[in-house]
């Protein structure tokens, strides 16, 4: 069914945003995090030495485009020349993440607390990290802790909410959500946690008014259309889901969670052309993004284009080697499309070594009937190709190559750390849609493509935005 085959976008709060919440080129929640006021660093090499490292890399964060290379390079000097620099550990973690260093950053942040263990930034930062990487358990130990200090803090309730319901606790990320929008009451961001809530508990009418409100408070939001289309497929309506994820495609041309989920809605329903322009556009915006590549190689394989799909799937498997999936596509086309037997058996040979399915199982059977026949010797239209359905084992019919199902496109919100321009001081980097900066952004996609009865991708709450902790320049 189309519904599993979609995901969800959602959105996290904080004192950062992430960029994306539950789909776009990411769609996460994001965390948010606090602006850091101006320290003289220690004397390590001299204090005006380091001092002025550290103003050259809070320069190169606020240059426009910011320079993160430089300033990485800078606040790495600055906290080797003085190791108990807090604030260069913090901006230094914030920096890495907007590199895709979430190890760096977040070995950057247990430094800033074991200089100072109640650190408000750093906690906030690590606590929205943990969260954007799936470590739900973690980040909530540590946004308990902080709100133990600051119980009116709606970032942190915001990010709370996410948490729990990655862990599905979804009586007490209902509390938290609720919290946020008795003060709040038009909180985009909890709005779409609250959503996203009653859609995993399978509350689908409850779900549509959610988003629908959120989009009459601030509409065209793609995070939000995008999920109240998912809410719509999850119901049956298959035209206003696909309505709604064409109106966030439509508000926001980057939107990653739309068009995969347009590609994977035009993909299920056989219109192979409309499927390849939607995943080809992701792969623009996203070269490495394994689900439009799979979605491409079978919107190809659709329009009989076998060459091009079998191209698509060993980029695929340039980036995971281990894609049993793929192996076996990619198997079954060379066997029954392309006519070549012997690259057919080599991809075959790997699924089953990958997968590991039982003997009984018919690919175990019919790479075993290959083999013999490659014992023996290959017959001589194999030089040429075989007919299809050529190399199936004994009293097996040929096997049809059913087009690959769509990728799952339901992205869901991965929390992310300050994804914005360097706040000035006093103020939130947050990016996205609503307050306390949670914009919805799409967890990455899965590395495997959906096996073809793939249950729902599970639905990613928002990550918490995380702003920069830059020091303003004396």
């Amino acid at each position: 069914m189309l519904r599993n085959t979609l995901r969800l976008v959602s959105t996290l709060a904080g004192c950062w945003l992430l960029a994306g919440c539950g789909g776009a080129a990411r769609q996460v929640e994001t965390p948010v995090q606090r602006v850091v006021p101006t320290m003289m660093a220690p004397a390590a090499m001299s204090q005006v030495e380091v001092q002025t490292m550290f103003d050259n890399a809070v320069a190169s964060l606020r240059a426009n485009p910011p320079d993160y290379a430089t300033a990485a390079q800078g606040l790495k000097q600055v906290v080797a020349a003085s190791p108990d620099f807090l604030e260069g550990h913090v901006d230094l973690g914030w920096t890495l993440e907007k590199l895709g260093d979430d190890n760096g950053a977040q070995a950057a942040y247990e430094k800033a607390l074991r200089i100072k263990s109640d650190h408000p930034v750093a906690l906030m930062n690590l606590g929205a990290l943990l969260l954007r990487t799936n470590r739900s358990e973690q980040a909530i130990g540590l946004l308990e802790s902080l709100l133990a200090t600051q119980p009116d803090s709606l970032e942190l309730k915001q990010n709370l909410a996410i948490a729990y319901r990655l862990k599905k606790e979804y009586p007490t990320a209902l509390r938290y959500t609720k919290e946020v929008l008795s003060r709040e009451a038009k909180s985009i961001a909890a709005l779409n946690t609250l959503g996203l809530i009653y859609f995993e508990q399978g509350k689908y009418d409850m779900a549509v008014w959610v988003f629908g409100k959120a989009n009459k408070f601030e509409a065209n939001q793609p995070e939000i259309l995008n999920n109240l289309g998912l809410t719509y497929i999850a119901k049956g309506d298959i035209i206003r889901g696909i309505a709604d994820f064409q109106a966030a495609a439509k508000a926001s041309a980057t939107h990653v969670p739309s068009r995969l989920n347009l590609g994977a809605a035009y993909l299920t329903y056989l219109n192979y052309k409309e499927a390849t322009v939607q995943f080809a556009e992701v792969l623009k915006l996203d070269g490495k993004n394994i689900e439009a590549r799979i979605g491409y190689a079978g919107s190809l394989f659709g329009q009989q284009q076998y060459e091009q799909a079998a191209e698509q799937y060993r980029l695929v498997l340039e980036q995971d080697r281990d894609n049993a999936i793929v192996y076996l596509r990619l198997g079954r086309l060379y066997n029954e499309f392309l006519r070549d037997q012997k690259q057919a058996l080599g991809y075959l040979r790997e699924y089953v070594r990958i997968a590991n399915p039982p003997p009984s199982d018919p690919i175990v059977q019919q790479v075993k009937f290959m083999e013999v026949q490659e014992a023996k010797g290959w017959p001589k239209e194999v030089d040429d190709g075989l007919p299809p359905g050529e190399g199936q084992p004994p009293g097996q019919p040929p096997q049809p190559l059913a087009p690959p199902p769509p990728p799952p496109a339901v992205q869901a919100p991965a929390p992310a750390a300050g994804m914005g321009e360097p706040p000035a001081a006093g103020q939130m980097a947050v990016e996205g849609a609503g307050p306390a900066g949670e914009a919805a952004a799409a967890a990455p996609a899965p590395a495997a493509a959906p096996a073809p009865a793939a249950a729902p991708a599970p639905v990613v709450a928002p990550a918490p935005v995380v702003a920069p902790a830059v020091a303003p320049a004396p």
